[in-house]
């Protein structure tokens, strides 16, 4: 057996190449997306209560096609791992990675987490995109949530 190679030996903890049932990455690859229209039709507290496992945010919803998987969910929170094309135009297949974290609990590693992230301790709604709050960049992240219908300030 050999190590995968390329972008399957991130997403793979183990060491045959393709997938195996008890890999996360592969169960999650697996699993259908849920199309963004149904997100908004149901509503941001549907999204908080029962996140959808995989979805995709492009056309008339955003200017880049943003995919969302789900990487955890417990009782005190859930993240995404958020990714869009680095260049608009097609010309790379670079793809730029963030996290969105959804808080559930207030606990202190909440609050450092989110100050690390130039966000306000008691935010409920934290993404890794630092650029949009530093350098003025747009936050694409916060702009799907917007579309859901969530208030990105909404705090404990």
């Amino acid at each position: 057996m050999r190590t995968p190679t390329g972008p399957d030996r991130i997403r793979h903890n183990h060491e045959m190449v393709g997938p195996r049932s008890e890999c996360e990455a592969c169960k999650i690859r697996k699993e259908s997306s849920t199309p963004f229209i149904e997100i908004v039709r149901r509503g941001p507290a549907r999204f908080k209560s029962n996140p959808p496992t995989r979805f995709v945010c492009d056309g008339e919803w955003s200017a880049l096609p943003m995919t969302f998987a789900l990487r955890h969910n417990d009782d005190d929170y859930f993240v995404y791992e958020v990714s869009w094309p680095v260049s608009r135009l097609g010309q790379s297949r670079v793809q730029q990675f963030h996290h969105l974290y959804f808080w559930k609990k207030k606990s202190l590693i909440t609050g450092q987490i989110n100050r690390q992230m130039d966000l306000p301790a008691k935010a409920r709604w934290c993404d890794t995109y630092t650029a949009s709050r530093n350098r003025g960049q747009v936050n694409y992240i916060r702009r799907v949530l917007l579309n859901i219908g969530i208030k990105t300030a909404e705090t404990f």
